[in-house]
């Protein structure tokens, strides 16, 4: 085959292109093929795993970040990147893991470089004219790319680069947020990208490390969580700033009053309600709307669970939420056992709630851990790794622990366990 190609391959003098003698006209050939290839893994694979529900050609990166990419070499590249690193974090042939984890080192560095030099130039944008031409499309192209570059650390095993990257995704939203003169961006592609980041700052923010409320400009994530029909990160959202501002208050040497707790139950069944409506952009398959189903159902106990957990920690509680972890648990064995594994990328937070309410239950607990394992292997997202580690930590130190909560565990230990996220 290699030879047929090789006969049949004319240049524009008519004389026949060499292999050996023309590398450089080759190597380009094969790097278009090459990013054309991974740029149709992420919109046909790599996508479905970005969203709770791939609702196919209605999914906002095939409706919004498709076509941005016909117009961003910058984007291109930096997506081309993280369906490397799907590939790489997915692979159970090393020798083809390796080759794609090189592939998304390369063209990770390339990204960073032409982002450097972008942001830049947005930030010394000093002159009438270089504010002209750094539109807000320039500045929405690099939140892309950089929220991209995030989602591709969190394939990487290990990494905690994630985080820098979320910054700095951060500071580009609070720069269109300025430049709107504070006004809520309205456009589809600003709303999305801003409600990806606040997606990460929600699930990155667990422990509630920081106040994750809003952006250092005072910008509510919550107005943009809440736009969609999946509002649980919303919620979630809420609970763990109102959990930081109870702690905050307790620091302080406050008294705190006990929290209604129906008020939090009235919303989580809101949102129960809002997230069903999401089943009947499913095809009519019994199988396929049951499961997603049950993923909500999943996400509903997991979050009763967390709100009491953050709000309510009160040893009266531990019956009921051990209750509700068993039925998060069967929910989340028939999702990783199913032969079925679109909705296997929607279980790692309640996965990792049921593994903060098993403490002394050690066969949960290796239960848990191979679920994770084998969920991670399945979609490759390697970020939950971190995850994992931690409720390892706080599974050996219980015994020691008495009464403590994993937030407050998880907390003074920040040093030591570092940024973690449940995607």
């Amino acid at each position: 085959m290699v030879g047929a190609a090789h006969e049949s391959t004319i240049d524009r003098d008519g004389d026949r292109i060499s292999p050996m003698r023309d590398v450089g006209l080759v190597n380009k050939h094969i790097g278009t093929s090459l990013d054309e290839n991974l740029l149709r893994h992420f919109f046909s694979t790599v996508v479905s795993h970005l969203t709770w529900l791939d609702d196919g050609a209605c999914n906002p990166w095939r409706t919004l970040i498709q076509p941005l990419v016909q117009k961003s070499g910058c984007l291109r590249q930096s997506i081309s990147g993280l369906a490397a690193a799907h590939l790489s974090a997915t692979s159970l042939d090393n020798a083809q893991s390796s080759f794609f984890r090189q592939i998304n080192h390369h063209i990770r560095n390339d990204t960073l470089k032409t982002l450097s030099y972008r942001m830049r130039l947005e930030l010394c944008a000093n002159t009438i004219t270089l504010r002209k031409n750094s539109s807000n499309l320039s500045l929405l192209e690099m939140l892309a790319c950089t929220l991209v570059l995030c989602y591709s650390e969190l394939h990487i095993p290990s990494s905690t680069d994630w985080g820098l990257h979320l910054r700095a995704c951060r500071a580009m939203v609070e720069r269109c947020y300025l430049r709107s003169r504070r006004e809520l961006p309205q456009d589809a592609l600003s709303r999305f990208l801003i409600k990806e980041v606040a997606d990460l700052e929600t699930f990155g923010n667990l422990a509630g490390f920081k106040n994750p409320e809003s952006t250092g400009m005072g910008l509510d994530w919550g107005s943009f969580l809440n736009a969609n029909f999946w509002t649980f990160t919303a919620l979630i959202n809420e609970i763990t700033s109102t959990e930081r501002l109870h702690s905050e208050h307790l620091d302080g040497g406050h008294n705190l009053i006990e929290p209604d707790m129906k008020g939090w139950h009235d919303k989580l069944e809101e949102a129960y309600k809002r997230a069903t409506g999401m089943v009947t952009s499913l095809p009519e398959c019994d199988v396929i709307q049951s499961m997603f189903r049950t993923v909500i159902d999943a996400h509903y106990y997991a979050t009763l669970v967390y709100s009491y957990q953050c709000l309510a920690p009160h040893a009266k509680h531990t019956k009921a939420l051990e209750e509700y972890c068993d039925i998060i648990w069967h929910i989340v064995q028939s999702v990783t056992q199913s032969s079925y594994t679109a909705f296997i990328h929607d279980v790692f937070f309640p996965l990792f709630i049921v593994g903060t309410q098993c403490a002394t239950d050690r066969e949960r607990q290796s239960h848990v851990e191979l679920a994770f394992l084998q969920s991670m292997s399945a979609t490759g997202f390697w970020c939950n790794q971190t995850a994992l580690q931690m409720l390892r930590l706080f599974w050996k130190h219980s015994n020691q622990s008495g009464n403590e909560t994993w937030i407050q565990f998880a907390r003074r230990n920040e040093a030591a366990i570092g940024p973690f996220v449940i995607f």
